[in-house]
């Protein structure tokens, strides 16, 4: 696994046998990274949920958006002081 930080997230990749990088994971803790469906940094764990409807898993920090299938994508969704501080998406294949 490599990683790679830019100015606005962190992305994690691995070389393929073809040279390709194969991305599976970006981290984002900046207010200016474009979050999707009208999330943004600094709101609440019950805002969020509002706006994305029932998590997969929740705890006292952490909130987990999970899709399955042949190709798994996990979405953590951090808080402090219940603001969202940050984003962590990664990518996995189904064993």
């Amino acid at each position: 696994m490599h990683e790679a930080v830019f100015k606005t997230f962190r992305a994690t990749f691995e070389i393929g046998n073809d040279g390709k990088r194969i991305l599976w994971g970006v981290t984002t803790r900046s207010r200016q990274f474009p979050l999707p469906f009208g999330v943004q940094f600094g709101q609440t764990m019950t805002q969020v949920q509002r706006q994305l409807g029932p998590p997969t898993a929740l705890s006292s920090d952490t909130i987990l958006y999970s899709t399955g299938g042949e190709a798994i994508s996990d979405v953590y969704f951090r808080f402090e002081g219940n603001k969202l501080v940050e984003v962590n998406w990664n990518h996995g294949m189904a064993d």
